[in-house]
């Protein structure tokens, strides 16, 4: 029998838009009830997808320009506060049996509610240095004290969790639709920066790209064909990794965060096939030549939101 599951999405970027995209698909398909929230500039991509959002209240954690802290005191904790009261009362309202979410404030709605819910992790505590690192096992502890699991969407999914964690392989849009093939993608994400100039210079040398977001970026509602079209892409985050090597195409990491520096770090500790990292323009570019004039290799990873829906369903 078909359970009315919740899927919600913290809002401030597209990525955790996009990788709620395959889990929504999956649950819906195996006939259960869903209903989601998020907001964002990634709702669009649900919206392409055939998917509709309840309204809540947004915000912007990093401002374009002015303080950063005047920002925090002035915008975000009040939408916060706004957008926790909404999400109790949608919670409230719907009654759910089971929530899926990588938003701390829905989490904390279904904890106070008693809703068994599932959080959605791209990284352990141990990516990170002090005093983050703290706050994310203080977080996690709080997940599993009052939620199910936490649902690790990784790299390397074949390793073992700890209690209380499952890993599942990453989550990408997948989807039809013939793309001519070309040389390389670049995918700068939110923070990404020089990604405008290496494609210049790559042109300028013959190669064909792509760039998400540029002037001549056709929007499309899946990414994998996209991705898989191109012999390697250059890629700032989580997100665009997991489209990357889904689409089984040779990926070059460049951080620009320190959340993705942890990703990174992960990627260099082992030697995983059609993956690496770069940390400035001329290596992104080095690598780019070297794949393209040589080899590229194909990563070979499956997606990951079967294996993640079959945990959501078995508890």
């Amino acid at each position: 029998m078909g359970k009315k599951i919740a899927l919600v999405y913290w809002p401030d970027t597209t990525g955790h838009a996009a990788r709620s995209i395959p889990i929504a698909q999956e649950i819906e398909d195996r006939g259960h009830e869903l209903i989601m929230a998020g907001g964002g500039f990634g709702e669009k991509f649900l919206n392409m997808n055939g998917f509709e959002l309840e309204d809540m209240p947004e915000f912007e954690i990093f401002p374009d320009s002015g303080s950063l802290v005047l920002h925090t005191l002035t915008d975000t904790v009040p939408q916060w506060i706004k957008r926790f009261a909404a999400m109790y009362s949608w919670l409230k309202e719907e009654e759910p049996d089971k929530v899926v979410t990588d938003d701390m404030l829905c989490l904390l709605a279904a904890s106070i509610q008693g809703i068994e819910y599932y959080r959605i992790e791209n990284w352990k505590p141990e990516m990170f240095s002090f005093p983050l690192s703290s706050l994310y096992r203080i977080y996690d502890r709080f997940t599993l004290t009052f939620g199910e699991k936490i649902i690790l969407t990784s790299l390397w999914p074949e390793e073992e969790a700890e209690k209380g964690y499952e890993r599942v392989g990453p989550l990408a849009q997948e989807g039809d639709g013939e793309v001519e093939p070309y040389d390389v993608l670049f995918m700068p994400g939110t923070f990404g920066e020089e990604f405008q100039e290496m494609r210049e210079k790559l042109e300028a040398e013959g190669y064909s790209t792509e760039m998400v977001g540029a002037d001549d970026w056709e929007t499309e509602a899946c990414m994998t064909p996209k991705t898989s079209a191109a012999k390697c892409t250059v890629c700032t985050g989580f997100s665009s990794i997991a489209d990357s090597v889904v689409g089984s195409t040779h990926c070059i990491m460049y951080p620009h965060l320190f959340l993705q520096d942890g990703i990174a770090r992960g990627i260099e500790q082992r030697d995983i096939k059609g993956l690496e990292t770069v940390y400035s323009s001329e290596e992104a570019l080095e690598s780019v030549r070297n794949c393209l004039e040589n080899s590229c290799n194909e990563p070979k990873y499956e997606n990951g939101a079967e294996a993640f829906v079959d945990i959501v369903e078995g508890e």
